[in-house]
């Protein structure tokens, strides 16, 4: 196991390197990083997305790598200008993800030191942000459009059906075999004829899935044309998060699942399903099959590729934040594409019947 930093450490993405685990360290993140990049978002590629949608339809984008959260939130101050002007706007969802926890924090927080006023224009830091002692802080409009969390790239199920993915800085460090594996995973989360955004220092070697939209500035557009899903984990061994030595409780210890699903669902009433400690799905109640898709292929029991595609984001932060804080946590409301508007709540139980590391 080795690591290496790449200067200062701004934000993580955990990446599985051969037969190796190695972190990169995210030295730079900016908002509006790369100016010419976020201009053409904004007057072409964000327009064109829009034209396509109906009112009411989803518009998804993801940050890779999000580090401390500035080029997510650029996207979501985008979208917000992009629609304004709207009678009935589209519904905006912004995913953020990194596997460093503490720039996933100060993201989630959304409060930036005073010279961000060099990378954000007086009328976006009087639209978007409030001024605080030292610094800015994004306003709740623009946070509630981002959902950060924790994602392997390299081995966490993608997410999908997204209009934009923007992964910059992040594929010059993968060798070419595992860069075609991600353009491959990128190629299956994208809808047809959706953006994807590299670094301007990256390319993609290959044209059948992807065509050059702007060269310069390293913005490509899906091919719509039939491939694999694809290969996860790109490497198994970058699959585990167990830190070495450390355990997770042995199964057959715990209570019956039925009996501690039950005891559990008495203190809540909605539909639910119980998580084990290693993700997996071991009991659901009797309609909780409605948030749920079973994908082809091998059978699975790792809940964040049996949850929705619309769910799987959300889900992924608050069971997350729900481990770590043993306390019951809210999401948003999610819109579905079944006759149901869903507030999630999850909690991690705090118990001494062996149910204290499961969640529902």
């Amino acid at each position: 196991m080795s690591a290496r930093s790449l200067g200062n450490t701004m934000g993580r993405q955990s990446l599985g390197l051969a037969s190796r685990q190695v972190d990169l360290l995210i030295t730079v993140t900016n908002f509006f990083r790369d100016a010419m990049v976020f201009e053409r978002l904004e007057r072409q590629i964000l327009p064109e997305l829009l034209k396509r949608k109906a009112a009411g339809d989803n518009i998804r984008a993801w940050s890779v790598g999000c580090a401390t959260g500035e080029e997510a939130y650029s996207l979501a101050m985008l979208l917000i200008e992009a629609t304004s002007a709207m009678d009935s706007p589209q519904n905006l969802q912004v995913f953020a993800s990194d596997l460093h926890e503490q720039s996933l924090a100060k993201a989630r927080e959304g409060f930036y030191p005073g010279d961000i006023e060099s990378d954000v224009n007086p009328e976006r830091l009087k639209r978007f942000f409030e001024r605080e002692s030292g610094g800015y802080r994004i306003r709740k409009e623009v946070r509630e459009l981002v959902v950060f969390a924790p994602h392997n790239l390299l081995g966490d199920p993608p997410f999908s059906k997204l209009d934009l993915i923007v992964c910059r800085n992040v594929m010059i460090y993968l060798q070419r075999d595992v860069q075609r594996d991600v353009i491959d995973l990128f190629h299956y989360s994208l809808l047809p004829d959706g953006v994807l955004v590299l670094g301007t220092s990256e390319t993609i070697d290959s044209g059948d899935l992807f065509h050059v939209d702007e060269k310069k500035l390293s913005i490509y557009r899906r091919r719509n044309v039939p491939a694999p899903e694809p290969r996860l984990p790109v490497f198994p061994l970058s699959r585990s998060r167990r830190t070495r030595g450390q355990d997770v409780p042995i199964v057959a210890s715990l209570p019956e699942y039925r009996t501690l699903h039950q005891a559990i669902i008495e203190r809540c009433g909605p539909p639910s399903v119980l998580v084990s400690p290693d993700d997996k799905l071991v009991h659901l109640t009797e309609l909780a099959g409605r948030f749920l898709s079973v994908p082809g292929g091998e059978i699975t029991q790792n809940i964040f590729k049996l949850i929705r595609e619309e769910l799987r984001m959300e889900l992924r932060a608050v069971i997350h934040d729900a481990r770590k804080r043993s306390a019951v946590q809210h999401s948003r409301a999610i819109s579905i594409t079944c006759d149901t508007r869903s507030m999630s709540r999850w909690l991690r139980k705090p118990g001494e019947d062996g149910s204290r590391s499961f969640s529902l």
